[in-house]
This record gives structure tokens, C-alpha cells and sequence, in this order.
């Protein structure tokens, strides 16, 4: 059999992208899309054996050559009861976890709710940033304490990669060494053949209040204007800045507070240096 690597998420960090312009490049792996890896969080949800069944038929098409499978949802969804059926399945893989610091995920994230809507509701009713963090800060907390998550990984796992947004976006050669692989130059990392598809889901949202699902065209729908006709409700735009985010008070402590301790930590388990936006350097400038 040979080597399997399994990139868990984090969602926020980019991972549609990588998963349509990124992962393709890795020479010399057999690349499942996200899709093609479904059945791998399948069987971490529901323990169903005809899904164990399917990656035994994988290792065995693919003769010996190393596998990559991503799916963010390996961990976004129950993970203290995802990992070990995830170690079950695949028990000597290799974890890539990609993360994003905490200010920085928790913006991408209210602001994609934002623009998807809220539990079933238009985008004009999603919670106003202080109310949506009381409603969720609890189980985010949680979440986004990445030294928590690490441990728990590597309580099951030997060998978990990290990489950090802050770096592989200034340069996608990075997720390369997530799997012990050259990274393939002469391929542009670009989304120009999705531009039409982007353009038609910006439309898509203004037209008939749909959803924008990539961070990238949340970002860009928050600067379009919102002075549509009297008959169409305004967009609703992000109002939080670093300080509101980090601020926001969870169980007696702060986001701030919460975050620091955490990352400290993670440095130490780690035995590197996280980049400086973890520890909020910079933020407000």
C-alpha cells in the first residue's frame, strides 16, 4: 500500500480553491477531489462498512502510488467521534491540517453566513456580529483552538502537517510539503476558468438572493454597492472590525484572551513559531 494523505480542513482556509486550482499540481500523487473523497467523511458520519469497502478498492487501483484526499468536513462536523473512524479507515495516514488565525477565520466565516443566509433566512436577517458570536462563541471557542484539535490528532495519528493560510496564499508551492512531493511550476495557480462561473453566482446572489459559497467572491460581493432598485433589499455588509471580533466575550473571557492561550500552546507543540497574526500583531493597522 502506499502513502495516504488526508487533508482535513480547516474550512476558511482556502480550501475550494485548493481543491479546484492547487492540489491538481502535486507530482507524483493520485489526487481525489472533494467529491471523489466523499466516502471517506461517509463512513467517519455513519461507520458504515461499504465505505471502508471503497478505499480498499482505491489502494488497490491505485497499485502502491501515494494518495490525497481533502474534505474540510472530516472535522468540521463531530471530530472527537470523526477521528478515530477516520484512523480505522486509513489507520497510517498522513493528516495535512490547514488553519487560519482565529480573527481572521471568525470574519470569513460570519461574513460567508452573511452571504449564504442564516439557518434558512435571508441574508438580511443573519444576527448583527455580537449577537451571532454569543450565539456561537461557545462551540467556536472550541473549534478554533488549535492546540486542542492538534493533540487530539496526533493522539490518534503519527505523522499531522500543518499548514497556515497566512503562508501557502503567498505561496501555493508551500502545500507541497504537506505531502513529501514536488510541486508542479508549470501549471499557473489561477481561477481563470471559473470566472464565468463567479461572475454568474454574484449575479445569481443579486438577482434571486441565493448563496455565494467561496470566501474569495464574499469578499469581493461585500464591496459591491447595495444601491439596488426600491423593490430589493440592500446587501447587508460586514460591520466588525478586529477589536469587535476579538473582544467579543465568551463564558467570562475573551476571544482575545481565549485564542492567546491557545496559540501559545500550539507554538510549544508545534516546536515552531506560528506566524505573527496569530498572536494579533498588526490587526488593526
Amino acid at each position: 500500500m502506499g502513502a495516504v494523505y488526508i487533508h482535513v480542513g480547516y474550512g476558511r482556509t482556502a480550501t475550494t480553491f485548493m481543491q479546484k486550482h492547487v492540489f491538481h499540481r502535486l507530482k507524483g500523487i493520485q489526487y481525489f477531489n472533494k467529491k471523489e473523497s466523499l466516502f471517506i467523511k461517509s463512513y467517519t458520519l455513519s461507520g458504515d462498512d461499504r465505505f471502508r469497502e471503497r478505499a480498499m478498492e482505491l489502494e488497490m487501483a491505485c497499485d502502491g502510488k501515494p494518495m490525497f484526499f481533502t474534505d474540510e468536513g472530516l472535522i468540521a462536523h463531530s471530530p472527537y467521534s470523526q477521528l478515530p473512524r477516520l484512523k480505522d479507515i486509513f489507520p497510517d495516514a498522513t493528516i495535512v491540517l490547514t488553519i487560519r488565525n482565529q480573527m481572521s477565520y471568525l470574519y470569513s466565516r460570519y461574513a460567508h453566513e452573511v452571504t449564504r443566509g442564516y439557518l434558512g433566512q435571508k441574508y438580511w436577517d443573519v444576527p448583527e456580529y455580537s449577537e451571532w458570536i454569543g450565539m456561537k462563541g461557545g462551540l467556536l471557542s472550541g473549534l478554533l483552538s488549535y492546540n486542542m484539535m492538534y493533540a487530539a490528532i496526533k493522539k490518534l495519528f503519527t505523522d499531522v502537517r500543518v499548514l497556515f493560510f497566512e503562508e501557502y496564499v503567498k505561496d501555493w508551492s508551500i502545500v507541497a510539503t504537506g505531502c513529501d512531493c514536488e510541486f508542479d511550476n508549470q501549471i499557473p495557480v489561477e481561477a481563470d476558468k471559473d470566472k464565468n462561473a463567479s461572475a454568474h453566482k454574484i449575479n445569481d446572489v443579486i438577482d434571486r438572493y441565493n448563496h455565494v459559497h467561496s470566501g474569495i467572491l464574499s469578499g469581493l460581493f461585500f464591496r459591491l454597492n447595495s444601491d439596488f432598485s426600491k423593490s430589493r433589499q440592500p446587501i447587508k455588509r460586514v460591520e466588525c472590525t478586529p477589536e469587535d471580533i476579538l473582544d467579543a466575550n465568551v463564558a467570562g473571557s475573551t476571544l482575545r484572551d481565549i485564542y492567546l492561550r491557545e496559540n501559545i500552546l500550539f507554538q510549544e507543540a508545534l516546536g515552531r513559531n506560528l506566524p505573527p497574526a496569530y498572536f494579533w500583531k498588526g490587526l488593526s493597522e
